[in-house]
């Protein structure tokens, strides 16, 4: 395992340091506002988690792949399993967000209107 592995898995890994951030940001408000809207933020915590999780392991599978491999071959047949798995994660994941986000409006719920 040579240091310049390492640096490049790093520096490979660095763009989902934002993105990691903001889906921590986003469980974090699910938790705060869990006793105003239960549901959605049930649906918000575990799609970020959902996606949070697809990133690490997909962060883990890219170092196993660049640091550890260390002759390994089968990486052609687990790829493709691990890449229609992190696929299925981000459908569920972005799919309950979506709900989240549209799927629990009460009526009068809009922006500008007010309850009757």
């Amino acid at each position: 395992m040579s240091v310049s592995n390492w640096m490049s898995f790093f520096l490979s890994q660095l763009w989902l340091v934002p993105y990691s951030v903001v889906l921590v940001v986003g469980m974090i408000l699910a938790i705060v506002r869990w006793q105003r809207h239960p549901p959605v933020s049930l649906m918000a915590l575990l799609g970020c988690s959902l996606l949070l999780a697809n990133e690490v392991m997909w962060a883990l599978f890219t170092l196993w792949q660049t640091v550890l491999r260390n002759g390994l071959t089968n990486v052609e047949f687990v790829f493709p399993i691990l890449r229609g798995f992190c696929a299925l994660l981000n459908t569920v994941g972005f799919a309950l967000l979506i709900s989240a986000i549209f799927g629990w409006r009460a009526r009068g719920d809009e922006f500008g209107k007010p309850r009757e």
